[in-house]
Parts: C-alpha cells; structure tokens; sequence
C-alpha cells in the first residue's frame, strides 16, 4: 500500500485551544517494505508523545479528521 502523505504531529499536555509548534526536519526513508520517520527533537518540550498520520491527499488541517493515525 502506497502512503500519499504522512504528518507528524506533537501532542503535549496543553491548555485548551494552544497552538502547538510542530516537529522539524521530518525525514521518511523506505527501505525492504519499512518505513522509518526520524525528526529534530524538541529540547524547549517535556513530555511530549508523538502520533503519526497518513492520507492519500496532503494532509491539512480540513483533513485530518479523516487521516489515519498509525
């Protein structure tokens, strides 16, 4: 199965409504039927986990709701 676009979204404890700024330098190597995903950390955040998505359209914020979290 192809994936369109992936997203790579941080989810720290936040108060409702914050803006949270997301993971950088987000790199995707497929390699023998893998998929491996490596990012900058953030070192200014504690605690974080981190969710990835895929969709076959480049994922927006009208569209995530219909991606697929992995």
């Amino acid at each position: 199965m192809a994936i369109g676009t992936l997203v790579l979204v941080a989810c720290p404890r936040l108060v409702l409504g914050q803006t949270v700024p997301q993971p950088t330098a987000l790199q995707a190597v497929h390699r023998s039927g893998q998929t491996f995903l490596t990012w900058s950390e953030r070192v200014d955040m504690t605690g974080e986990r981190y969710r990835v998505y895929r969709h076959s359209s480049p994922i927006t914020a009208t569209n995530l709701g219909s991606a697929r979290r992995l």
